[in-house]
């Protein structure tokens, strides 16, 4: 849903939360994980970025264009830092005292009493510090094999590079496509970084959109079914309301 839908990077969380409660899990719990995994994504991307750069400026000296990235992945880091600590301070207690005002007063105690326990799901979570840290690096193991793709692609268009190569592209790609969440899909943002990482490392313009167009089919061959799954499920969902005998009645 992130990668195909204009939602700014956020409705999927939402569907994500809504699944995990559909499957049993109480509301709390399900908001308050999927917070702490976005922040998971946020931290990991850091990180793989930071590692992208590194390699880069091992094997190419890019001095310029590194120092810049490390200055913009400083700021995004202190971002992250104070989201982090939002949370902590009570997120959705914050936002429910700012937005909860314009909610009909009958409902503005059962607002508050939820927020208040997203609040304290997220702080458990974030105690369970051992378990943060293996999502985290499982996560940034995603990161770093999902680089693969690059390698094999490019090799299948006969441009074979080094997998060094292919981290390199594949992280500061991922950035480009995080940075521009405002912009649905990213779509000519990821494919024009994609031809400038890839004239960096010597990739003539027509290999790297080809491979910006790969990424795209993969995008697609991956996210359509889900889609599809995710209105089902909702459609069979609808349903099922609806024929309930009280629902019927009505």
């Amino acid at each position: 849903m992130n990668a195909l839908l204009p939602v700014a990077q956020l409705g999927g969380e939402l569907v994500k939360a809504r699944l995990v409660i559909k499957a049993g899990q109480p509301t709390a719990t399900a908001m308050a994980s999927v917070v702490v995994d976005k922040t998971v994504q946020a931290v990991t991307q850091l990180a793989y970025a930071l590692l992208g750069i590194g390699l880069l400026a091992i094997s190419y000296a890019a001095d310029d264009i590194v120092l810049g990235a490390v200055a913009f992945l400083l700021f995004l880091g202190a971002g992250i830092y104070g989201f982090y600590r939002v949370q902590k301070a009570g997120l959705f207690a914050g936002l429910i005292s700012v937005f909860g005002r314009f909610a009909p007063a009958s409902a503005r105690n059962g607002l508050d009493e939820g927020g208040r326990s997203i609040d304290a799901a997220i702080r458990e979570i974030y105690e369970r510090r051992q378990a943060v840290a293996k999502a985290s690096v499982v996560r940034l193991l995603m990161r770093i094999v999902s680089a693969g793709e690059v390698w094999l692609a490019l090799m299948l268009l006969g441009h074979p590079i080094s997998p060094i190569e292919a981290i390199i592209i594949e992280s500061l790609a991922q950035s480009i496509r995080g940075a521009a969440f405002f912009v649905p899909g990213a779509l000519g943002i990821q494919e024009g970084g994609i031809v400038i990482l890839g004239a960096l490392l010597g990739i003539g313009p027509e290999i790297a959109l080809s491979l910006a167009l790969c990424k795209r089919v993969r995008e697609l061959a991956i996210g359509v079914p889900g889609l599809i799954g995710w209105k089902i499920a909702e459609g069979r969902e609808i349903l099922r309301n609806f024929s309930r005998p009280g629902r019927a009645a009505e």
